[in-house]
């Protein structure tokens, strides 16, 4: 059987800490070259070892985390003034904002990665227009506008986006939404029959550059691949975790670390 030629080359510029994380796919035999930056943790005024958001003690070094993500900026732009050949597009995560700035500097579009959902984006977008407008309600329930569902929430129940806390990153929110609405498109882990009306909607807002490639999860076929999924450490002290409660003890797993769930719904769930 022939060998089907790759349809392009793949550079990942990544931190040490994500390199581990691809490792079987650069052994692969694809056509995909890892270029490593450092990430200067200690400059930024992070603790020694911090990469990333799970490794962050505490809120309060949300601001120094992103510092140390825009020093990232100059290393990937020495890096691409001598890629040969020049690059056709760059793919980025949402929250490393400084690459619109790097993309237009080279002239190559840039297409934000999305691991939420078309659903997120779109009552995102409602609720940056009614914030923006000072129309959502300080208390008592509304209606997020211009939905293909009715979706009824308080502003206690908004994210930190429309509820700064004490520690406020809003300016950094804002450069993040500005460089997001700029770029070219949206990759997004999601797929058209979990949501087709509110990937529709998406797609009419981002002039049809939305493309659907998930679930992400399921792309890893192989046995192997599945067994190195996740944080081993964090597995294994789950399963004693586990393996401490009585049988038929309830479980709740929260859909996303950013979950906030009142104690109302976790006594209604123990019950």
């Amino acid at each position: 059987m022939a060998t089907v030629p790759p349809l392009a080359e793949l550079n990942f510029v990544v931190i040490p800490l994500l390199s581990t994380t691809i490792g079987r796919a650069i052994r692969s035999g694809l056509l995909i070259r890892v270029v490593e930056l450092q990430f200067r943790a200690k400059e930024a005024g992070l603790p020694e070892g911090c990469e990333n958001q799970n490794a962050v003690p505490g809120l309060k070094f949300r601001r120094q985390l992103f510092a140390a993500i825009d020093m990232l900026q100059e290393q990937a732009e020495k890096l691409l003034e001598h890629m040969k050949p020049k690059p056709s597009c760059i793919v980025s995560d949402a929250y490393v904002a400084w690459t619109a700035e790097t993309a237009d500097k080279f002239q190559i579009p840039r297409i934000v990665f999305d691991g939420m959902s078309c659903f997120t984006q779109i009552c995102m977008h409602s609720l940056y227009i009614m914030r923006d407008q000072k129309q959502i309600p300080e208390s008592g329930p509304f209606v997020i506008p211009d939905l293909p569902d009715r979706i009824e929430v308080t502003k206690s129940q908004l994210p930190a986006h429309f509820n700064p806390g004490a520690i406020s990153i809003q300016d950094i929110r804002d450069k993040i939404r500005a460089a997001e609405e700029r770029a070219y498109g949206v990759v997004i882990n999601t797929f058209e029959e979990l949501e087709q009306r509110y990937v529709d909607k998406f797609r009419k807002l981002k002039d049809g550059r939305v493309w659907c490639i998930g679930p992400l999860s399921l792309c890893n076929n192989d046995n192997i691949d599945k067994s190195q999924r996740g944080n081993k450490a964090e597995e294994c002290n789950l399963m004693k975790w586990l393996d401490s409660w009585q049988p038929e003890s309830v479980v709740y797993a929260c859909l996303g670390s950013l979950g906030r769930t009142p104690v109302v719904q976790f006594v209604e769930l123990w019950l």
